[in-house]
């Protein structure tokens, strides 16, 4: 069996699921008011086992702790998540339908997201999402009331802006504020640490002044993202802007290579920047970013998606 499911379609197929089954696996990373009526998961489970993306600010924190009381169920965080897979152990649903009213709309209702999933029941394509879906489980992180409260001040602070302004008035904070999808390749990364002799070797022979190295940072800067660069070493602290150019430039040193930019690219709006309240207001909270262990690296650096800094931020410097 294989279907094609819009966002209407999806809905019935799924609650039919749900209803019956005992043990489900949902690794999906934006969870909505009512989700748990919307999808019928409000009875006793053998094993329910649920991912969401709390660091992103698009989770209501309500409705997860909704999830955590139900009976027999696992809550679990992604600061990377973003597919979404709806697994039981006769079929899976996969594609692109968050667990929100946007994403999953009733037949009569006229509004919310256009969405394309399938629904399939073959043995082979089950095992391989299976085989996802447990990997994103070991790699997340339970939900504890300090996620939630975290979470919280996310939720919030994406609530503060409308979600579109004048590109001209926008900073890379404000779209992180209404949008938090839309940076999802933008990261904090704060450090102390400077390069090592034999990376300063490398660093030299490189063509350009713009080129730099991070070292010890184990692969976790993806190519193309962007990097908001906190340097701690010294006082007056430096904020700059880098992208990635290649992730394993030494796989030996463990050197990842990054080209300077005066702005950080966010669509739809362009090139945007950092006011200096942003700076100020980031440098106020480095200390506590510094300060989270869940995302340190090796090599002793803090690698935060600006999704999830932005409510610590906020937090810090409070408007």
């Amino acid at each position: 069996m294989l279907k094609f499911l819009d966002e209407k379609a999806l809905i019935s197929e799924l609650r039919s699921v749900l209803k019956t089954a005992s043990k489900a696996t949902i690794v999906v990373p934006f969870w909505g008011a009512n989700a748990v009526e919307l999808l019928s998961l409000r009875k006793d489970w053998e094993r329910l086992s649920i991912v969401c993306n709390l660091a992103s600010g698009a989770c209501n924190p309500a409705e997860v702790q909704r999830l955590i009381e139900l009976q027999g169920a696992e809550v679990k965080t992604s600061a990377s998540l973003h597919g979404k897979v709806y697994l039981t152990d006769s079929v899976v649903f996969l594609g692109s339908s968050n667990a929100s009213t946007n994403g999953l709309v009733a037949e009569e209702a006229s509004d919310g997201w256009a969405e394309a999933n399938i629904l399939t029941d073959d043995p082979s394509f089950m095992q391989s999402a299976r085989s996802w879906c447990d990997l994103q489980i070991i790699n997340a992180i339970s939900v504890t009331p300090e996620l939630l409260d975290q979470a919280q001040r996310l939720w919030n602070a994406r609530r503060r802006l409308p979600v579109f302004l004048p590109a001209s008035s926008l900073s890379v904070f404000d779209v992180a504020r209404s949008n938090p999808e839309a940076v999802r390749e933008i990261s904090i990364v704060l450090w102390t640490a400077a390069l090592s002799p034999v990376a300063k070797e490398r660093l030299a022979e490189l063509p350009s002044t713009k080129l730099d190295f991070y070292e010890g940072w184990g692969g976790s800067l993806p190519n193309g993202a962007w990097l908001i660069d906190v340097a701690l070493d010294n006082l007056p602290r430096r904020t700059s802007f880098f992208q990635v150019v290649d992730a394993k430039k030494d796989s030996n040193l463990d050197l990842t290579l990054v080209v300077s930019r005066n702005h950080i690219r966010v669509d739809p709006w362009g090139e945007l920047s950092l006011s200096p309240g942003d700076v100020a207001a980031l440098q106020k909270a480095a200390d506590h970013l510094y300060g989270l262990e869940e995302f340190r690296q090796t090599g002793g650096g803090v690698v935060v998606p600006l999704s999830y800094a932005i409510g610590i931020i906020d937090a810090a410097s409070p408007y």
